[in-house]
């Protein structure tokens, strides 16, 4: 699952399966994909103003999504949110959108180089320019990418330590070595400490789950967008029937999903 949906580059990994395609003599794979890549070449023709157009919707998305995380700092649908917690991860992902910012001021001057060599690749097939683009939604998400696994690790630390206060009251405790949950005797100590952290974790789950639930559902919304893409430029590659690739993009954002629940590599 990581090597289909990691960071990987799909563009090269679209150019080896063309070349294929050339030596196994593919020809009407191969014409299908040259003439919706012309197709797409008279579409995109205006370099610069394009270019203009991406970095404008970018900046727009990174002021949108700092209008969310000022919204999430302070009462976000009448919910009572921790206030130290809540204006701690506000001005942590605020900050990272500065760096963002910084970052896409780099970058700016790439795309218009991007959209340039998108379009030559038409002359490739349409699928070396969805493999393109695909590429370039990675790249340019990538701070949404790092919010959701914030989010998603402080989520499941919570969890964890809400699971195991909740074992010391019923006086068990998981053992790693049988990897089971075996029972224990507590002190009076142990009991008041476990009260106290038990107390911290609920008080801040909320806000905890308040941020997990809006940039795990954003990233959601990406890796569905990347999904699609790399979904059909396997379809015009591969050849694959149109509900085998249905199926395979099923199955891929249930295991999404799964990894974002189980607080795994997103």
């Amino acid at each position: 699952m990581k090597a289909e949906i990691g960071v990987v580059c799909l563009t090269v990994s679209a150019l080896f399966q063309k070349w294929n395609q050339l030596k196994n003599l593919r020809w009407k794979y191969i014409m299908i994909d040259l003439v919706l890549g012309l197709g797409m070449f008279l579409l995109i023709r205006f370099e610069d103003s394009m270019s203009n157009e991406v970095t404008e919707y970018f900046q727009n998305f990174v002021a949108w999504l700092q209008s969310l995380i000022e919204w999430l700092m302070g009462a976000p649908g009448g919910l009572k949110l921790n206030k130290p917690l809540n204006t701690a991860l506000g001005k942590l992902f605020i900050s990272h959108l500065a760096l963002w910012r910084n970052f896409m001021s780099v970058v700016a001057p790439v795309i218009s180089h991007g959209i340039f060599a998108m379009r030559c690749s038409c002359f490739l097939g349409i699928s070396v320019v969805l493999a393109l683009i695909c590429d370039m939604v990675s790249l340019l998400s990538v701070h949404l990418l790092c919010f959701a696994i914030y989010a998603a690790r402080l989520f499941h630390l919570e969890v964890r330590g809400l699971v195991s206060m909740g074992r010391l009251f019923r006086g068990t405790k998981y053992n790693p070595l049988r990897k089971r949950v075996d029972s224990c005797t507590f002190d009076v100590e142990q009991l008041l400490l476990g009260s106290a952290a038990f107390t911290v974790f609920f008080f801040l789950f909320p806000t905890t789950l308040t941020y997990y639930a809006v940039f795990c559902s954003l990233r959601l919304v990406v890796l569905l967008v990347l999904v699609s893409l790399r979904t059909v430029v396997r379809l015009l590659l591969e050849g694959k029937p149109p509900c085998q690739s249905a199926q395979q993009l099923t199955t891929a954002l249930f295991a999404l999903a799964k990894s974002i629940r189980d607080g795994n590599a997103i």
